[in-house]
Order: C-alpha cells, then structure tokens, then sequence
C-alpha cells in the first residue's frame, strides 16, 4: 500500500485526482471546522464585541472509507 504522500506526488505527476491508499477509490477529503466564537462586554458601546478567537479541526478522512488521517491535507493539492 502507497503512503498518503507517496499517492500524492504520483497523481501530481499524472495530472489526476488522488486516489485514498486505505480503500482505492477517488479522494474525496471531508473535515469538520469548529470555530470558537467569544463576545466581550464593551463599557463603551454599552453591549457584547465579538472578539476573533481560533477555532479548532477534527482530522480530515476520506468519503467513501473514513479513515481519518492529517496526511490528506497537502498544501500542494489542498486550497483553503
């Protein structure tokens, strides 16, 4: 079985969708974001600020096998 990256310089190289090395069919790549949102009490306008705060990821899996792995995000094929 071909590694995450190993699959992904060979379908760089080919031009093509990757395929999952844990199941064979075409990567589809799923990941659920979770953002933590925080309101502040501001004396001055008298009410809640939304402050930026981070958020947080579970790991990305494959679609069709949900075999979670952080090897599938490859900032190379993977636009955020």
């Amino acid at each position: 079985m071909a590694t995450i990256a190993e699959e992904y310089e060979q379908a760089k190289r080919e031009g093509r969708q990757p395929n999952c090395p844990y199941c064979g069919e075409p990567l589809e790549i799923n990941e659920t974001q979770y953002e933590h949102i925080r309101w502040r009490w501001d004396e001055e306008q008298g009410g809640y600020v939304k402050q930026d705060d981070d958020g947080d990821a579970d790991r990305p899996y494959c679609a069709s096998c949900h075999t979670e792995d952080w090897d599938f995000i490859d900032f190379d094929l993977v636009n955020f």
